[in-house]
């Protein structure tokens, strides 16, 4: 017997880090169901009417729902799909309104914003909540997996040869925190005492917070013969991490950027959580953090402190099958498929 493919539109507002979790809660959905995926872009025409939106898109009119949908530009019309996935109160009553139109089931990632949980198949945020169709995610969906980290990571061990690697994935300013010289000093000598420490050669690589200023404070600190590849955002650009993750025993990350945080602890690698002197996050950003450390998916340590750092036995990594597993089982008994 054939089974047909489960076709999944994924709508999204064109910013990355929502974009990714829609992308990987259907790659999740994909590993357990053959699945069509197709992404449309949308673009909210009347911002000042999103209030308004979210009212209408809750009603069964076609005339009230069918307004939320002239109120978007969409990159194409969807028509035929049995799964609208989205992130974000941007893109919520349209999915919400495309679901009715088109008599299909649907999934809304982060905050309702005042959209009753009733109209969707299924709410995903990191808390979850206490209506019938919430599913706590804990860490935000991602495209990485350790299958993918590990497929993707032998080709590039092939090309930095045998030896033992950690990886470091280091932030910036933003999300409350600061950082200032010192911190990338105490950061490059930490690295550089690691390395020495474990035998290990470090895969940096930096994002747009970063800077090119503490990239090269970095550069002059660290000792190139702890490092094996460096990836810094102001000369190559945005690079794929998996292949990093992949290669890595262990990985570091700051923890100013809760969507890096995320794809770090999904690849199912011990993850180290690095904190400047100063911080002052808000408390979504702090109860995420605490949340992690309390699944033991991640163990936190002061950039200070991290000459005299040590592993904890307890902090292990992500199981992803059992993660993937736990989010996956009430989709498919809500959406039937």
């Amino acid at each position: 017997m054939t089974i047909s493919p489960l076709r999944i539109t994924i709508l999204h507002d064109s910013v990355p880090e929502h974009l990714n979790q829609s992308r990987g809660l259907a790659d999740m959905i994909a590993s357990q169901h053959q699945a069509d995926i197709q992404e449309c872009a949308a673009e909210i025409q009347w911002p000042a009417s999103r209030t308004l939106l979210r009212q209408l898109c809750q009603s069964h009119l076609p005339l009230a729902y069918g307004a939320v949908l002239k109120a978007y530009e969409l990159e194409y019309t969807p028509t035929h799909t049995d799964l609208v996935i989205s992130f974000g109160a941007e893109i919520a009553p349209l999915n919400v309104a495309l679901t009715k139109q088109l008599h299909c089931r649907n999934i809304l990632i982060g905050s309702l914003c005042g959209i009753n949980p009733r109209h969707t198949t299924a709410h995903l945020s990191l808390k979850g909540g206490s209506h019938r169709n919430a599913i706590a995610t804990v860490i935000a969906p991602t495209t990485i997996s350790p299958e993918r980290c590990n497929h993707e990571g032998n080709h590039l061990k092939q090309r930095l040869g045998n030896g033992r690697y950690w990886s470091c994935f280091i932030g910036g300013e933003g999300s409350g925190y600061r950082y200032c010289e010192n911190d990338w000093r105490q950061l490059a000598n930490g690295l550089n005492h690691l390395a020495e420490q474990h035998g290990i050669q470090w895969l940096l690589i930096t994002s747009p917070r970063t800077g090119a200023t503490a990239e090269d404070f970095l550069l002059k600190h660290l000792d190139v013969v702890h490092v094996a590849r460096t990836c810094f955002y102001s000369l190559t650009g945005e690079e794929d991490i998996t292949p990093i993750l992949g290669c890595s025993e262990r990985t570091f990350c700051t923890t100013d950027s809760l969507t890096m945080l995320s794809k770090v602890i999904s690849s199912g690698r011990p993850a180290v959580g690095l904190q400047p002197k100063r911080l002052i996050p808000s408390a979504r950003h702090l109860n995420a953090i605490n949340t992690f450390c309390d699944e033991k998916y991640l163990q936190l340590v002061n950039i200070a402190e991290l000459e005299e750092w040590q592993p904890t036995l307890d902090c292990q990594g992500l199981d992803y099958a059992s993660y993937r597993n736990r989010i996956i089982e009430p989709l498919q008994q809500w959406a039937s498929f």
